[in-house]
């Protein structure tokens, strides 16, 4: 199983979509992500005020 590296534009992607209130199925279509648990993970972090970790992992 190869590990998929998204860039930092599909994260911030994301966020806006989720903020926008996209589902989670429209955004994995639309961006090209392959596992749900992603896009939950990036939610949960944007919810959750971590904004710090997610600047880790982006950068």
């Amino acid at each position: 199983m190869v590990k998929k590296a998204y860039s930092v534009e599909t994260k911030l992607a994301c966020i806006e979509m989720k903020k926008a209130g996209q589902s989670t199925k429209v955004i994995m279509e639309t961006l090209g992500i392959t596992n749900v648990s992603q896009v939950k993970t990036w939610w949960r972090w944007y919810q959750h005020n971590s904004y710090s970790v997610m600047l880790i992992y982006f950068f």
